[in-house]
């Protein structure tokens, strides 16, 4: 396998396991969701791509893995001033975790901080 061959198989791995988690979380929350709780991240970024309002995380990770220097280790969806992100955070080269806050609509970074 050459080494993009190897990024893509990852890349997508990983979104599927996040997809494949949206859709398994989805009825663990059901009962959560009829007391009156909020729902969760997932339950939120798939609302929102099956809307249409935000690109699916695949698209996103191949915009900004090239530019995240280091390995991703948590992925989250929020709303950041009405504005669908996702945040991804990683341990740079240097051993410091990060932040990066991603415009889920656009494929935009919006800023990458030290967390």
């Amino acid at each position: 396998m050459t080494i993009m061959t190897r990024r893509n198989f990852v890349i997508g791995a990983i979104a599927t396991a996040f997809l494949a988690s949206v859709l398994a979380m989805d009825a663990a929350h059901a009962d959560k969701n009829k007391r009156g709780a909020r729902e969760g991240d997932h339950d939120d970024a798939l609302t929102a791509l099956q809307k249409g309002e935000v690109r699916p995380l695949p698209e996103i990770l191949l915009l900004v893995r090239p530019k995240i220097k280091g390995e991703i280790i948590e992925t989250e969806f929020e709303y950041e001033d009405g504005v669908p992100v996702y945040e991804f955070k990683y341990i740079d080269k240097n051993g410091r975790v990060r932040e990066m806050y991603v415009d889920a609509r656009k494929g935009t970074i919006l800023k990458d901080k030290r967390d």
